[in-house]
């Protein structure tokens, strides 16, 4: 990495903190936690885009367990990444229909649409990958 690297390590968030929400769908109310161990976030097709326009490196630390929203939960239990991957987009889609309203061509917002997919498909696999036991209900460790 060069010495233009910016770090960031996500803050472990617990129940009752504001900043506590599904890490799936940002759902302001997650009911289940997932244990996983601390690890270095893959770099993702919008941060490669980033780090062209920018010259900017970022690395991402993800730390411990990470929250879910009952219907993310659900998906993640059946192990149905495309329909956790669709609910991801559905709540980006209000954004991509804002970048079409301040005038994106259609090419560029296509190619926003699939970096956004790119890349929660790069976040999931890594959670798969550090996840390290079974669902809890939130708050009962």
């Amino acid at each position: 990495m060069s010495d233009e690297t910016l770090h960031w390590t996500m803050p472990e968030t617990k129940l009752g903190d504001p900043n506590y929400a599904c890490d799936f769908f940002a759902d302001p109310h997650p009911v289940w936690d997932y244990p996983a161990e601390d690890f270095a976030m893959p770099v993702t097709p919008a941060e490669r885009v980033l780090w062209e326009q920018t010259g900017q490196e970022l690395l991402t630390v993800s730390r411990g367990r990470w929250g879910a929203c009952e219907d993310c939960s659900t998906l993640i239990e059946a192990d149905d990444r495309a329909g956790l991957l669709e609910r991801q987009v559905a709540q980006y889609l209000p954004q991509h229909e804002r970048l079409k309203h301040l005038g994106m061509p259609p090419t560029l917002r296509a190619r926003v649409m699939d970096g956004f997919r790119a890349s929660s498909r790069v976040n999931f696999t890594a959670f798969t990958k550090h996840r390290t036991g079974p669902r809890v209900l939130t708050g009962h460790e």
